[in-house]
């Protein structure tokens, strides 16, 4: 019940930092080719991101599975 429970919660974690992910994109895209300014502090960040969701997302994707298969 806690492990569900903490997957659960990982999920929605992790769907907040992929929103945060989409929103930090559309900002460093358009500030790079609108006004010509880019970050690379934020290039970074969007590559943490990323790997965060990476990793849990393998968790929920993996726990589906194999709830599912057995």
């Amino acid at each position: 019940m806690i492990i569900t429970n903490t997957i659960k919660y990982l999920g929605y974690f992790t769907a907040f930092i992929l929103l945060l992910l989409v929103l930090l994109v559309v900002y460093d895209a358009t500030a790079r080719y609108l006004f010509s300014s880019g970050s690379i502090a934020l290039q970074e960040l969007e590559w943490h991101l990323f790997d965060v969701v990476i990793l849990f997302w393998n968790r929920i994707y993996f726990k589906r599975k194999c709830a599912c298969s057995g």
